[in-house]
């Protein structure tokens, strides 16, 4: 984990995009580049919010390390290694009917963007200011600020509460270019669900041990939006691709208490995996291409030194206490724990992709993480 801990720091871990098992537009790795997190102004508190001006210094691209113009991995670009996500809505197969954790009701979907009998409002349903639309916004945490992009679906009304889905970018990105990346700000359009985009420090996220300025951030984001916007708290989850699937890891692990399901993608976790003890059994859903070369599906860990997808996968059916053989689910393209403790389940998919798996013909990646998520809440 040494060698994996030295590349996560330095911001040499990949973006996602291509689909060929390497970056977008070619590059194997991230360069080490300038930070984009900014000081806090004399006198400000933590924790308080600003819209950010588009264009500003606080979020510029690094220097020196872009991997691609991201306008050649965001959705219909047509660019060469594009990650144009699957269109929301259309087909594949579902997960096989089981109890939603918590849902007391076999193959029950949890609402989506609907008020539900069991929501948990946040205090910004009364009274809030989010409004619908799109915007950067700048959050004090840690005595640093912190970028973010907030999309709110335009049939929010500040009254009914939504869930929200952390999108995490990949290494030597941000959170203003991974917007259009994954899919999940369109899909947010027709589910009904606010998505966030927040920005790791220097580009890369903090996802090798427990204390994490980054971890903190995404809390303090979290707790903010319950705030100023109507929320549903028992519906929040996290995805991400490669550095932003293992910082998905970090908050399942780490932050059980606020994350309802999981669905990294193209990363596994960057920490000892005997440190994810969760509160409660954590709905996963992981994929991961079949030609990763930054990954592995089984066997010794791969070049980075994060464990293979296999070894997570059977790891977790001892978190979420799971039972019995897992089934093959989604056409064979995922091996499913779907009896585990208070009605959780490990799902593990293998994308015929390299190392971007928005790309995958043999899944519709985003939309299927996404049936999986909603079924799913505290």
């Amino acid at each position: 984990m040494d060698t994996l801990r030295i590349l996560a720091s330095a911001g040499l871990l990949i973006a996602c995009g291509g689909d060929d098992g390497t970056n977008a537009g070619g590059a194997e790795e991230a360069q080490p580049q300038q930070s984009t997190q900014t000081a806090p102004a004399a006198g400000s508190s933590n924790n308080k919010v600003a819209t950010v001006a588009a264009g500003s210094a606080a979020t510029q691209p690094r220097s020196g390390g872009d991997v691609t113009d991201p306008s050649a991995v965001r959705a219909g670009s047509g660019g060469a290694g594009s990650a144009a996500p699957p269109a929301a809505g259309s087909g594949g197969d579902a997960l096989p009917p089981t109890l939603a954790a918590g849902a007391g009701a076999a193959g029950a979907d949890a609402p989506s963007g609907a008020t539900a009998d069991d929501a948990d409002p946040s205090p910004g349903c009364s009274g809030g200011t989010l409004k619908a639309g799109e915007s950067m916004q700048m959050l004090q945490s840690g005595g640093m600020s912190r970028v973010y992009v907030q999309h709110i679906p335009d049939k929010y009304d500040g009254k009914t509460p939504m869930p929200v889905v952390l999108d995490l970018h990949g290494g030597s990105y941000d959170g203003p270019r991974w917007v259009d990346v994954s899919g999940f700000k369109k899909l947010g359009d027709t589910e009904g669900f606010i998505t966030l985009f927040p920005s790791g420090t220097d580009n890369s996220w903090g996802a090798t041990e427990q204390m994490s300025a980054d971890g903190q951030f995404l809390k303090d984001l979290l707790a903010e939006i319950g705030k100023t916007g109507c929320i549903d708290k028992k519906r929040i989850y996290s995805t991400g691709c490669s550095m932003g699937g293992a910082m998905s890891f970090w908050m399942g692990c780490f932050a059980s208490d606020t994350i309802a399901a999981i669905a990294p993608m193209c990363g596994t976790p960057f920490f000892v995996l005997d440190m994810c003890k969760p509160t409660r059994p954590l709905p996963v859903m992981l994929t991961i291409g079949e030609t990763d070369n930054l990954n592995c599906w089984e066997g010794m860990p791969a070049g980075i030194g994060n464990p293979c997808a296999m070894t997570v996968f059977d790891y977790l059916k001892g978190v979420d206490m799971c039972t019995g053989d897992p089934k093959d689910t989604h056409d064979g393209v995922c091996h499913t724990y779907d009896a585990c403790a208070a009605g959780s389940e490990v799902t593990v998919c293998k994308s015929n992709t390299g190392h971007g798996v928005y790309t995958a013909t043999n899944i519709e990646v985003t939309n299927e993480s996404w049936k999986f998520l909603k079924r799913f809440h505290l």
